[in-house]
C-alpha cells in the first residue's frame, strides 16, 4: 500500500502544486515512499535464481523496455493508419 499508494498520492499533489518548491517535496516524498516496494521486488530474482539473480533482473528489464519500445512505434502506426 504505502510503497504504491503513496507515490500516487504525492504526484497527484505535485500536479496540483503552487509552487516549484512545494512540486519538488512532493516529488521528493513520493520517490522516497517508492523505495519501499524494492525489497519485495527485487528478492524475487534472488529466490528464482539464487545464483545469478543479475541475470534474472537485466533480462526482466531488458523485456520491460523492449514493450515499451515496441508499443510506441505501434501506437504511432496505428495513429497514422486511422
Amino acid at each position: 500500500g504505502v510503497g504504491m499508494l503513496g507515490p500516487a498520492g504525492f504526484l497527484l499533489l505535485a500536479a496540483a502544486a503552487d509552487s516549484v518548491d512545494a512540486a519538488v517535496v512532493c516529488f521528493t516524498a513520493g520517490l522516497g515512499l517508492s523505495a519501499l516496494t524494492l525489497g519485495g521486488v527485487s528478492v524475487n530474482h534472488l529466490d528464482v535464481a539464487p545464483r545469478n539473480p543479475g541475470l534474472v533482473f537485466g533480462m526482466g528489464n531488458t523485456a520491460g523496455t523492449f514493450g515499451g519500445f515496441v508499443s510506441v512505434g505501434l501506437c504511432g502506426a496505428i495513429q497514422e493508419y486511422t
